[in-house]
């Protein structure tokens, strides 16, 4: 209903539309916070491993590789999460204020 509600008014300088905006934002958070918390709470869930993928691209580094070494032998062998670990190395080498990649050029 909100996205219906944005595409009506179609003007982002719009109150309303910013209004709406601001509560699919904090609806899309709550969301988050919840999958986070069901991973942290339920580490040998199947459904964990499936909210850990959704949410892979949206929380901290640490938190992400802590919540991935806490999932459940069975959880880490869903296909969806066969290449975590090292999207996660990937990520750490990537964060802001480590050393950049070398690039070689021949």
């Amino acid at each position: 209903m909100l996205w219906a509600k944005l595409k009506a008014i179609g003007d982002t300088s719009d109150a309303e539309y910013k209004k709406a905006s601001a509560a699919i934002a904090a609806w899309t958070d709550s969301v988050d916070v919840f999958e986070k918390d069901f991973v942290t709470r339920n580490p040998n869930s199947l459904a964990s491993g499936m909210f850990l993928y959704l949410i892979t691209d949206k929380i901290r580094i640490q938190d992400l590789e802590e919540l991935y070494n806490n999932l459940g032998d069975e959880v880490k062998q869903l296909p969806v999460l066969a290449r975590l670990p090292s999207r996660i190395e990937a990520k750490k080498r990537s964060v802001i204020g480590s050393a950049a990649p070398v690039f070689y050029h021949e």
